[in-house]
């Protein structure tokens, strides 16, 4: 425990403020020892099963929480129906349905394209509100975030910048880099933010404690990874047993009393990786409960 607190003790003491407004999602009253924090699963992880097969898995793995993504089959009666906007009041309804049943709330999901036509932008946060979604994973152009930006604030629906490895073949892409992405919400409201990959970040030899101090008070929700080394393509890991810091992720943010959503996307064995993501349950569940203490 004394190495957690070493590392957020630091950390505090380096922390520089951003000057942007804070975002600071959940509830209002929570563990005063600890900021509330939600654990979810980003269904990528079970990309090769059916948005109804991702809920019993995370039913399974005993997590509440879980966010999809918009090309996500539905499956069972539904087959091939997409969880967008495309979906039908029925095919909705039924995903609402075994939510309810599972005992399990999406929180947020990760939409491919927004921004680029207001008609099209409505309808993908229309779903969203209907589907209670709190907050919406992308990567829109940076032209394209005043209408973002307003469409989040009237519908109240958090928008989360992604971010995915530096490609030294798209030399345009900069969401590697977080200064790049604190450039575009600068100056904008509390609806933008960022949603962190720890491991797309690692993979692009970032500092990923670092980068998070950067980005306090802008961070909606992350894309909790660890990878093997700062490489493209380099392979998921359990928790704790890579290079991405996570326990020093994890006291910054603590230190930072970070309000938001922690999403398991593991991205690594998909047709079967249940114990691998069991492990990083429960690493994040050690590591804050020593953080709390």
């Amino acid at each position: 425990m004394t190495r957690y607190l070493i590392a957020a003790a630091l950390l505090a003491a380096a922390a520089a403020v951003t000057g942007c407004a804070e975002i600071r999602m959940g509830e209002s009253e929570y563990d005063k020892r600890m900021p509330h924090w939600r654990l979810a699963m980003m269904s990528y992880t079970f990309r090769n099963f059916s948005v109804f097969e991702a809920i019993d898995k995370t039913k399974a793995l005993d997590l509440k929480y879980i966010e999809e993504f918009s090309w996500h089959k539905v499956g069972g009666p539904y087959g091939d129906a997409l969880f967008n906007e495309t979906a039908s009041p029925e095919v909705r309804q039924a995903v609402k349905n075994k939510l309810k049943e599972s005992g399990v709330k999406i929180v947020g999901c990760y939409v491919q394209a927004i921004g680029k036509d207001e008609a099209a932008s409505r309808r993908t946060f229309e779903f969203c509100k209907d589907m209670g979604i709190e907050y919406i994973v992308c990567e829109p152009d940076a032209k394209d975030l005043d209408l973002v930006d307003r469409l989040a604030g009237e519908y109240r629906i958090y928008v989360a910048i992604h971010n995915h490895w530096k490609d030294v073949n798209k030399p345009d892409y900069r969401n590697w880099d977080p200064d790049e992405v604190l450039k575009m919400v600068q100056g904008r409201s509390k609806w933008i933010g960022l949603c962190a990959d720890t491991g797309h970040w690692a993979r692009s030899g970032l500092d990923t404690v670092e980068a998070v101090r950067k980005c306090k008070g802008r961070i909606v929700s992350l894309h909790l990874k660890d990878v093997e080394k700062p490489e493209p393509k380099a392979q998921d890991v359990v928790w704790g047993t890579g290079i991405a810091n996570l326990s020093g992720v994890l006291a910054e943010l603590a230190h930072q009393k970070f309000r938001g959503v922690f999403s398991i996307e593991y991205e690594a064995n998909p047709k079967d990786n249940m114990a691998e993501v069991a492990h990083c349950n429960k690493y994040f569940n050690q590591v804050s409960n020593e953080l709390a203490r």
